[in-house]
């Protein structure tokens, strides 16, 4: 009587066991599963100077993840941009982001959309230009 307790008690830690081990497997695969990021949905690109003199200043990423490791990531990423200079209102820009594989590795992420296609818009005519200069100047006399 006393061992057939003692057997049953056995199996049910035996099974508890197992339970408990399956449960901490399965957490560690879904820890460890490499989850996606967008390398260009949140960029900031700054442009100056004039419709068919307009130049790329800057691009950079918003890195406004939630995650601070994503953080780190983007912080990491290069941008280049194609055509960067002489540029026009209405022209596409393809920007591409340049990263580094291991870090990828590191933080389990794989990126997606490396580049994306911009169109530059808000660059102001030399002719508009000309004509503010002149009614700054006229304005002062």
């Amino acid at each position: 009587m006393v061992a057939e307790k003692l057997r049953k008690k056995l199996i049910y830690f035996c099974w508890l066991l197992l339970f408990m081990l399956i449960l901490f497997f399965v957490g560690a695969i879904l820890y460890r599963k490499t989850s996606q990021i967008n390398l260009t949905a949140d960029l900031v690109i700054e442009i100056q100077g004039t419709d068919g003199y307009g130049e790329i200043v800057s691009i950079s990423n918003q890195q406004n993840q939630a995650d601070p490791i994503r953080n780190i990531y983007l912080s990491q990423i290069e941008y280049e941009a194609f055509p960067d200079s002489s540029l026009k209102n209405g022209q596409s820009v393809v920007v591409e982001a340049i990263d580094d594989m291991e870090l990828s590795r590191k933080y389990q992420l794989y990126p997606v959309e490396r580049k994306r296609t911009f169109i530059i818009d808000g660059l102001n005519d030399q002719d508009q230009i000309i004509q503010i200069v002149l009614s700054e100047s006229s304005d002062k006399e």
